[in-house]
């Protein structure tokens, strides 16, 4: 729907629902008052309250209630509700409404306890407020709505380019005059992406879709302080004051097009794309670029006036979204910088102290090339390097080198040639040259940055492109750590009881540690389970996904691949193929649509943050390819990026990701990642891949939203570097992507640095992508690679035993018991001798200090139990700098810590007083920081249990295991998110040593005929491990030794669900217990 159209909709919806509320209910309410009790109101027909008396108050409360008199008091006190209600509501209203005008057009902040009352208030005076500027002839809306989009964002649209411009390998390419340069040359504009009109003197002009809040933040951002302050200043100047159309910038919340913002002093001008002063009325059967030729003398600069009038309202109230479509009578704004001539270029050469123009080559080219204009062939990019791609901080040549030593590849950008691998950093004017038909789309040109010559062949400055690091990766890292959490499961079922996974290196902790540093918050969950809601709509209007932003604060936008309609609670956006997900919707109002699709976008990854702060995903597979951009190494960089992020998605576990040029450890060893030898052989594996899928009639995000089959219409990703070669994909890309750092002949979006900031086209989206670099893959590689599970063995300072150190005279887990087995201690006497302990920390389960009577010790700050809990499990290094360090991820305040210290000893004394003279938590002269002997963790009393049964018959010990199986609650450090536990394999030694006395308890059981101790042991030690094969392999012993085969086979469904219902697993049981299956039935 149009703007207009969308606006009148918003403000009939509110004034339906402002009626309903004001007018309809209260007659309502009026009409069953008067029709119950005579009158208008609750009350009416109640005695007054001044003739009350206590007696007939008493009276009123001990006689007997009939029928009617119930039936009263409902109705009165539901009347009342009502009217509270709508009182309630209609205030919210008249507050939403001041504070849109006084604020910019943003919502009045939640108010705790009004619910939905104030998400329906927001609504009614959002619409309300949208036909104010509507009543204008030209007027832009601050904010069409409030809620969608409550920071004022300017809309970005969409480019339609149905080919890549700058690919014709069909034409000769030939050699344009250079253009001239006296200094430092901006990067022309991008398509679809106007930047505001501004003049010198601090001001703004008013262009459409903007507000007073955006306008703030696009010169202030992203501080929200500083946009705050500049937005009032702004207003303070402003309101009150008469327009250039006459009107008076009187309401806060909505400024019209053209009008004049008077800027504070100091603040940054913003640039202007292209000054617009001519203009031309269109006449029939005129185009952009006939208009181009006539009024600018050079028909290739048709998109200089695209992108001046690009989402401009015309008198007809349509906007300029399609280069293709201009109707007759619009009045087009014309650029006035002129085109440069020959002459211009020829300057170049003739001024000695002009910079020079940047070229990225080694390999000399005939001096005569420019003026002979031959042809060459087309250079391969390097892998240092993307020799055709432009950025801003690129290293320069002088014009003599550029004429007599540069390359082909530097001469084609320096003298806008096209070849058969041209990129878009160069304007394209064959069509001009060539006769050739007119192209729906020409690629921006962009002018290659220029310095003075240094006279050096000097490297490219890559600092100046700006990646994001592993810190801003939130759907990589969630995806890693999940990734690690079920491979570490993986190899901890499969450990045999006395067995710990090896101790990770100090690099790949700290590595894991800064994953678990990075806040991923529930954005991802937000923006599947969006994406899954809008699905079934999409696909019964033929679109799909394409991108999606989330805010921080959950607002979600949606890009689709065409226009479309989407039903409450979305909300209509810029463009009819941008739906707005306000961050007041909660997920649960989203689940039941979301529940009965499938994933339908296997390959979205998040790319970056955009300039105002979202978080960008894309759906590799519905933009079919993107060629990356930049130099070699952030090109690189970035491709590694998404290749991580794939390998680590749950959603992606079924895709196949094909490298070429691309680390293996990019890909986090997943089970179908194939690498690839050349880009042919790259396609060919996709293609085996996707099979049939090819051929479907449908696209494959209808087959996997409508579960068509029950197949997953499996896709394939390509991922190419920088040294792959030109990369040609196939025709059919039906259920294939495309992300490559080298030149994509053909169709493709582009990713690549643009005026100081990177630009993904053709959506136009600004953003900062997000890259790895060799040592963040190897990091992330050491993290997921778990090793296998080892045996304990002994150690000097260590009480447990080596597995060939038990005692042979006590064999565990024997089908038929000795005589002397079942022998049990004498009345009285201890199965082991207790470890002596005054206060226990408890791990095994939610973190805690206990007294040995069971009260626990109460701590005032959290970080106070962490500190215990971090002490108890490093007693060998129990420093106050090892604690710091492992506690705080900055450096903490001296004073901070010793409170935090002071508390571990008042709140442990409080509980048990600690021996005369000593200290649960010891004093020293140097950085040691000693937990008492006396204070234990349960999993010190888990050991001496296991120390002390090794040596025992199995009747004795039995009771000693037992009794340290109350130790064992659930998972160790169940609810809490500290950070060193699993990084350090704290969390997976514990889970094992739990694992290693249940199952030591069932094997003594078992030997003993004990079915009921078997399942007692082994269902404790399944809540620390679901699905571990030593007591899923005990319990079907148990069930086999009482002939019970139904519950063998229980057992063994378990086993199977659990394992299946891991991601990335291949459903498969182990050996080991496939020949237990085969054995027991």
């Amino acid at each position: 729907m149009n703007s207009t159209t969308s606006k009148l909709s918003s403000f009939l919806r509110a004034l339906v629902l402002l009626v309903l509320v004001a007018v309809v209910v209260p007659w309502l309410l009026i009409w069953a008052a008067n029709r119950r009790f005579g009158g208008p109101a609750p009350w009416s027909a109640m005695p007054p309250v001044g003739d009350w008396s206590a007696s007939t108050i008493g009276d009123a409360l001990t006689e007997r209630l009939s029928e009617s008199t119930i039936a009263d008091i409902v109705i009165r006190s539901s009347l009342t509700v009502v009217w509270l209600v709508v009182i309630v509501l209609l205030v919210t209203v008249v507050a939403e409404l001041v504070h849109m005008v006084r604020h910019a057009g943003i919502a009045m902040p939640r108010v705790r306890g009004l619910g939905p009352s104030q998400d329906l208030a927001r609504i009614i005076a959002a619409g309300l407020l949208v036909v104010v500027p509507m009543l204008s002839s030209s007027t832009a809306i601050a904010d069409d709505s409030p809620l969608r989009l409550p920071e004022g964002r300017a809309p970005a649209t969409v480019e339609a380019r149905p080919d890549n411009a700058w690919i014709d390998s069909a034409v000769p390419p030939t050699v344009a005059a250079a253009p001239a340069v006296g200094g430092n040359v901006e990067a022309a504009p991008a398509p679809g992406r106007s930047a505001p009109a501004s003049d010198a003197t601090g001001s703004y002009t008013v262009r459409p879709g903007d507000s007073v809040y955006g306008i703030a933040e696009r010169l202030a951002g992203p501080d929200q302080a500083s946009i705050s302050a500049l937005a009032n200043s702004i207003l303070d100047l402003n309101l009150g004051q008469r327009m250039v159309d006459g009107q008076m910038f009187s309401n806060a919340a909505y400024i019209d097009v053209g009008w004049v913002l008077q800027l504070p002093p100091g603040t940054p001008s913003p640039s202007s794309d292209t000054v617009t002063a001519a203009a031309h009325v269109v006449d029939e059967g005129e185009t952009l670029w006939s208009i181009a030729e006539d009024e600018l003398g050079d028909a290739s600069r048709w998109p200089e006036i695209y992108e001046a009038n690009e989402g401009r309202t015309f008198d007809d109230g349509r906007q300029l979204s399609d280069p293709d479509m201009i109707q007759p009578g619009w009045n087009l704004d014309l650029p006035t910088d002129r085109a440069l001539t020959d002459d211009d270029a020829g300057a170049v050469s003739e001024q000695s102290e002009a910079p020079a123009v940047i070229v990225e080559s080694d390999a000399p080219a005939d001096a005569e090339f420019v003026d002979d204009v031959e042809q060459h062939d087309p250079p391969a990019p390097s892998q240092r390097d993307n020799a055709w791609v432009s950025t801003t901080a690129m290293q320069p040549v002088s014009a003599d080198d550029a004429a007599d030593g540069a390359t082909d590849d530097a001469v084609e950008r320096a003298a806008d040639r096209p070849t058969d691998e041209a990129r878009p950093d160069a304007t394209v004017d064959r069509a001009a040259s060539d006769g050739l038909p007119e192209p729906a789309v020409a690629a921006p040109p962009v002018a290659p940055s220029v310095r003075p010559d240094t006279g050096t062949d000097a490297e490219p400055d890559e600092s100046a492109v700006e990646l994001l690091t592993l810190e801003r990766a939130a759907m990589l890292s969630a995806g890693v750590l999940t990734l690690l959490a079920v491979l570490r499961r993986r190899r901890m079922r499969q450990a045999p009881p006395n067995s710990c996974l090896p101790q990770p290196r100090p690099e790949v902790v700290r590595a894991e540690r800064a994953l678990r540093t990075i806040d991923a918050g529930d954005r991802f969950a937000r923006v599947d389970i969006a994406i899954r809601a809008a699905a079934m709509p999409l696909v019964d209007q033929s679109a799909r996904v394409l991108a999606v932003a989330v805010g921080p604060d959950g607002d979600v936008e949606l890009w689709a691949s065409t226009g479309c309609e989407l039903d409450a609670p979305w909300e209509a956006g810029a463009e009819p193929h941008r739906w707005l997900l306000p961050a007041s919707t909660p997920i649960e109002l989203l689940a039941p649509e979301a529940r009965r699709v499938g994933a339908p976008c296997p390959t979205l990854v998040q790319l970056g943050t955009c300039d105002d702060g979202r978080d960008l995903y894309v759906d590799l597979e519905a933009l079919e390819a993107i060629e990356v951009g930049g130099p070699g190494a952030a090109a690189d960089a970035i491709v590694a990026a998404v290749a991580a992020t794939l390998a680590a998605s749950v959603l992606a576990e079924v895709t196949t990701l094909v490298g070429v040029g691309v680390a293996d450890d990019a890909f986090l060893g997943h089970r179908n990642h194939r690498p690839a030898r050349s880009v042919q052989a790259a396609f060919s594996t996709a293609a085996d891949a996707i099979g049939s899928t090819a051929r479907a009639d449908r696209s494959t995000f209808d087959l996997r939203a409508r579960v068509t089959s029950g197949e997953t219409w499996e896709p394939a990703v390509v991922l190419a570097g920088a040294a792959a070669g030109t990369v040609t994909p196939p025709d059919n890309r039906t259920g294939l992507a495309v992300v490559s750092a080298s030149p994509i002949h053909g169709p493709s979006s582009r990713l690549a640095p643009e005026t100081g900031s990177w630009v993904l086209r053709p959506l136009g989206v600004r953003l900062t992508p997000i890259g790895l670099s060799a040592d963040d893959v190897a990091a992330l590689a050491a993290v997921v690679d778990v090793a296998e599970p080892e045996p304990i063995i002994e150690l000097d300072d260590d009480r447990t035993m080596a597995p060939q150190d038990f005692d042979e005279s006590a064999p565990i887990g024997i089908d038929e018991p000795s005589s002397d087995e079942g022998a049990v201690p004498e009345a009285g006497e201890p199965a082991v001798a207790p470890l002596e302990h005054a206060l226990v920390v408890r791990l095994l389960g939610p973190v805690s200090v206990e007294s040995t009577d069971g009260r626990e010790v109460e701590f005032e700050r959290s970080k106070t139990k962490e500190l215990i809990a971090w002490l108890a499990t490093h007693r060998d290094r129990s420093t106050r700098s090892n604690a710091r360090a492992a506690l705080w991820e900055l450096d903490v305040r001296d004073a901070t810590f010793s409170n935090v210290v002071s508390e571990a000893r008042r709140a442990m004394a409080r509980c048990v007083e600690p021996p005369d003279g000593e200290e649960w938590l010891g004093r020293t002269m140097t950085d040691s920081l000693p937990l008492h002997p006396l204070v234990v963790s349960d999993v010190d009393l888990v050991e001496h249990a296991l120390d002390a049964a090794r040596l025992q018959p199995p009747a004795q010990a039995i009771e000693t295991l037992r009794g340290a199986l109350d130790w064992i609650r659930s998972v160790p450090f169940e609810g809490t998110s500290y950070l060193w536990p699993d990084a350090e394999g704290i969390t997976s030694a514990l889970v094992l040593r739990a694992i290693t006395l249940t199952s030591a308890l069932a094997d003594h059981c078992l030997s003993l005929g004990d079915v009921d101790g078997v399942f007692e042991a082994t269902s404790r030690g399944l809540q620390v491990l679901p699905a571990h094969e030593e007591m899923i392999a005990v319990r079907m012993r148990a069930y086999a030794k009482v002939g019970d085969r139904a519950g063998i086979r229980h057992e063994w469904e378990s086993y199977e669900r659990a394992i299946t219902t891991d991601p990335w697993s291949d459903g498969e049981p182990s050996p080991k217990m496939l020949d237990l299956r085969r054995e027991l039935l």
